[in-house]
């Protein structure tokens, strides 16, 4: 059931936890309608076929790969910045980057700013302002995402105590969500 301002009202809730979650960020990038989005492929894996590129090589679109290769797909990672998965934590990231060399399925180009997806290729401009161009039968978009704040807005005045966790107040980690849930559950 979606939770709107009516229903919550109507129940009487004494608190109310909103973790509404986040949405993808979607650059302005031509072509890019054609992209799915990370958090759209999950349990739908078998969509992606052929040449695979994941724009964004944050923890989001390094995991997506990571789980895509292993499937045996042909994978490669776009990422414009010098780094694979700044937003994951220490731990995490010096593991999966271990396991991500490890995959022959697996490729990265950083330093590669996507500029356009077009037919069957994702387009990037290497520092030199020279393009690279990527085949592509299939496109991951991984570039972050947005806190649903307009979701949070509607549901602040539903009860005596309302409280935004996880990634609507801000797209933050599993362990950021968990300890905002655990805080505000504390103050109850």
């Amino acid at each position: 059931t979606m939770a709107t301002a009516a229903l919550l009202e109507a129940e009487r809730y004494d608190a109310v936890l909103v973790a509404v979650g986040a949405a993808p960020i979607i650059p302005p990038i031509p072509g890019l309608d054609r992209a799915v989005p990370a958090t759209a492929l999950y349990g739908k894996e078998d969509t992606a076929s052929g040449k695979v590129v994941v724009i964004g090589g944050g923890q989001v679109g390094c995991e997506t790969a990571f789980y895509l290769a292993r499937l045996g797909k042909d994978v490669t990672i776009v990422e414009m910045c010098d780094r694979l998965a700044p937003d994951a934590s220490p731990t995490h990231r010096a593991e999966l980057m271990q396991e991500m060399e490890k995959m022959s399925h697996l490729k990265i180009a950083v330093n590669l700013r996507c500029m356009q997806v077009t037919g069957n290729t994702v387009e990037g401009q290497v520092a030199d302002g020279s393009i690279r161009s990527l085949p592509a039968d299939t496109v991951v978009l991984a570039a972050g995402m947005r806190a649903r704040t307009d979701v949070v807005d509607a549901l602040l005045y539903t009860a005596p105590y309302v409280f935004p966790i996880g990634d609507c107040v801000r797209a933050a980690t599993v362990e950021q969500a968990m300890q905002a849930a655990y805080t505000a559950a504390h103050c109850l």
